[in-house]
């Protein structure tokens, strides 16, 4: 698993979930997780 972070220290992208992290959307603060773009598709069982 890689995960890239920008310089404020927000995920960008974590590639068992997602390629695109956008955070402080619409009135959410800068480092509130408003979506994930282009999802990994995985299915896991416990």
């Amino acid at each position: 698993m890689d995960i890239t972070y920008s310089n404020d220290g927000n995920i960008t992208s974590k590639t068992d979930v997602g390629e695109v992290f956008n955070y402080g959307e619409g009135s959410d603060g800068p480092h509130a997780l408003t979506s994930i773009e282009k999802v990994v598709s995985a299915c896991r069982s416990f």
